[in-house]
């Protein structure tokens, strides 16, 4: 069973998927109370799409810079761009 040796895993693949998808969530909250005034341009559009673009990149960086294993009966999960050893 993967894990139980000791050797670090990665989360789920679909992980960044779920992870982007709250953040999704709270951008469209957050980008449709504006959009209510009916005011519209091919900026306002771009800018909504990069805005996206960023939640899809964190969550894939997250999911790379995230690892787990079972050690001793112990789960450890590591986290960050940076760790201490």
């Amino acid at each position: 069973m993967p894990g139980l040796g000791g050797d670090w895993q990665r989360l789920h693949p679909l992980s960044p998927l779920v992870r982007a998808g709250r953040g999704v969530a709270a951008l469209v909250v957050i980008l449709l109370i504006p959009a209510a005034g009916g005011h519209h341009s091919g900026l306002d559009s771009l800018i909504h799409l990069g805005l996206l673009v960023v939640v899809v990149a964190l969550a894939v960086i997250t999911w790379l810079v995230t690892r787990w294993r079972v050690e001793g009966g112990v789960l450890r999960v590591e986290s960050g761009l940076i760790r201490r050893t």
